[in-house]
């Protein structure tokens, strides 16, 4: 059927006003149909997503907790292995200190006999320089 602005001036009756509208509504109801089938379908995928996504965090969460019990275990064990390498840094450093100790009072022993060599042959100079 033709709008009625298309065939004149006339003004179609309310039986040939709702006839046309209608035969509009007849073309557009399987569309409809259609649009309200994907729209239950498009719920149903968003809700299967949704428990998905809730089992997923479900997932990550117990594996974030067994993670931090395991993250935890490997501080203590740290904690344990650096105390045990400071109380082997602690000993090197004090046997670094004896050596230096015993090296130190040799050096002394060193110095002491070089000064004593040089005033000897500055001695012994002056001797042969003034007699």
């Amino acid at each position: 059927m033709v709008a009625w602005w298309h065939r004149g001036s006339e003004m179609p009756t309310v039986e040939e006003r709702l006839a046309y509208l209608e035969g509009r509504g007849e073309h557009q109801r399987p569309s409809i149909a259609d649009l309200q089938t994907s729209i239950s379908q498009v719920r149903a995928d968003v809700s299967d997503l949704r428990g998905e996504m809730r089992d997923l965090r479900d997932e990550v969460r117990s594996d974030i907790r067994d993670l931090r019990g395991e993250m935890s275990g490997l501080r203590g064990e740290m904690r344990d292995d650096f105390r045990g390498l400071r109380g082997e840094m602690s000993d090197l450093r004090g046997e670094m200190n004896r050596r230096f100790e015993a090296v130190d009072h040799k050096f002394t022993w060193l110095v002491g006999i070089q000064v004593t060599m040089l005033v000897m042959m500055a001695g012994a100079l002056f001797g042969l320089y003034f007699r």
